[in-house]
Order: C-alpha cells, then structure tokens, then sequence
C-alpha cells in the first residue's frame, strides 16, 4: 500500500461517509487536475514535489471510489463482480497510462501533464452532471478530530 493511502484514506473515507461520496471525489478530481497543471508548468524540483505530494493526497480517493462508492451503488450479489471490473480498469490504467505518457512526451516533455490534467478535468466534469451521489441520508455519520487520525480505525477494532 502506498503511504499517502495509508495517512489519507481512512481519513478521506471518514470524510465521504460524512460529507458524501460525491463532494469528496470531485474535490479529489479537481485536486489532480490542478497538480497535473502545476506539473506541466513545473520549473523546479520542488515544485514537481509539491504537485506529487497533491496526487498522493487526491489519489488516495481510490478508497472512495473502489470501495465505498462500489459498495453503495452495487447490489449484495453483484458486488464482487463490480469491484472485480474496477479492479481490472485500474489495472489497466496502470498499464496504458505509462504508455500513453511516454508516447506524449516524445511529442513535448509536458504533454503527458496537459493529457493527465485535461482527462482529469474531463472527470470533473462527468462527475458533476452526471454521477449520482450514491450514499443514502440514513447512513451518513459525523466527521469528528478523531477522522483526522489514520491509526484512529486500527484503534477502534482492537
């Protein structure tokens, strides 16, 4: 697991079990959108790892839309077959993505975070009109300073 999923996960699940699924992915979404726009326009070394930092943040919403959306949206019976096929498209992400980055970049170094940023945008946008919010009034819960801890929910179990 990557650390930035590890510190930010449990506290971005905390947080859409409270504020909605919704909000919280297209906060995330627009987050990647503006780091793939820092990156592109990145002069510096340090600016390159502020804009990582950022994805490692926003990316830690897979929890949100592996997870807890999948769950929210699917019914029981479908439920492994529905993460199964989100697993296989971020495997395929994985996969095509590189692959696609560096053939952009034998176009300009920066293409590949102009492609990032605009696919990203794109999701925004798909996310705002046309994907429904998938958890119900009924099971939302308060977001307390305890969300705020990652360790919090290894805690809560022992």
């Amino acid at each position: 697991m990557r650390p930035q999923c590890f510190c930010f996960g449990p506290i971005i699940g905390s947080a859409s079990d409270a504020f909605r699924r919704k909000p919280i992915l297209l906060a995330a979404l627009a987050t990647l959108t503006i780091d793939y726009v820092i990156m592109a326009l990145a002069d510096t070394y340090w600016l390159l790892l502020v804009g990582r930092i950022l994805a490692g943040m926003a990316g830690a919403t897979y929890i949100t839309a592996d997870r807890l959306y999948r769950s929210d949206i699917a019914e029981p019976e479908e439920r492994a077959a529905s993460f199964g096929m989100i697993g296989a498209a971020f495997g395929i992400g994985f996969v095509l993505g590189p692959a696609i980055g560096g053939l952009a970049a034998g176009i300009h170094i920066t293409a590949p975070f102009w492609i990032a940023a605009g696919l990203s945008a794109a999701n925004v946008a798909f996310g705002l009109f046309i994907l429904p919010e998938s958890l119900k009034p009924e099971n939302r819960r308060k977001f307390g300073r305890g969300d705020l801890n990652p360790f919090a929910t290894i805690f809560r179990r022992l």
